[in-house]
């Protein structure tokens, strides 16, 4: 299974707008004094994963729920870039490394170098990889929320802890961000423009007096 970059940057944007709301609801539990609403983790309450019909409860419930739900985003997010579909200039260096052997034939040869056109949706792997990493770096920080989470409420909401929870929720926008920039710029300039320096051996093959004329002209002049 292949995924495309516009659908791949949909993901990211889900990913992004997870983060944000759960600084929202995360914001509101605190304004209204909901931070015990559940006194236990991962339950509500002991022996009880969901909330009452009480206001608190409520509140905190609902912010747990958002956090799950944006776990389950970064972590498709990750998958996304994995998964991602590369360009088929990838895919045919198998082929290149045996024109360099010299063991195609001359219509295999033809085959291997005129690389059909990129589809402008996709990336190389040097792009892919770097979406990957940043994708990774979300699923990182929203473990590390989850740990976090359940330090705040069994320390009775320690301000210290209150506070690195802000901060790390913080560092995981600025991650998204980056990370929904990274895939709108792939957008925009796909494979960044790897076709347009191609290898000497490809010229050699296909236009050999190309070839002739650059050594001709990289020739130091006789003294």
């Amino acid at each position: 299974m292949r995924i495309s970059l516009p659908t791949y940057k949909k993901i990211v944007f889900a990913a992004l707008v997870a983060l944000v709301a759960i600084i929202i609801t995360g914001g509101t539990v605190r304004l209204t004094s909901s931070g015990l609403g559940c006194p236990d983790w991962p339950n509500c309450e002991e022996g009880q994963l969901v909330a009452d019909l009480e206001y608190h409860a409520l509140v905190e419930f609902i912010n747990r729920v958002i956090t799950g739900l944006t776990s389950l985003a970064v972590i498709l997010a990750v998958l996304g870039a994995i998964f991602l579909d590369i360009s088929p200039v990838r895919k045919n260096r198998a082929e290149k490394g045996k024109v360099r052997k010299g063991k195609l034939t001359e219509e295999k040869i033809v085959g291997a170098i005129d690389t059909p056109k990129t589809n402008q949706m996709q990336i190389s792997w040097r792009q892919k990889k770097e979406l990957i990493w940043w994708s990774v770096g979300l699923v990182i920080g929203v473990l590390a929320q989850v740990i976090i989470g359940a330090v705040v409420v069994s320390s009775h909401l320690a301000p210290h802890t209150v506070m690195l929870h802000f901060l790390v929720s913080m560092v995981l926008v600025l991650n998204a961000v980056i990370l929904h920039h990274r895939t709108l710029y792939f957008l925009s300039n796909p494979l960044d423009n790897l076709h347009q320096q191609p290898h000497l051996w490809q010229t050699a093959i296909t236009h050999p007096q190309k070839v002739h004329l650059q050594k001709v002209m990289t020739q130091p002049a006789a003294t």
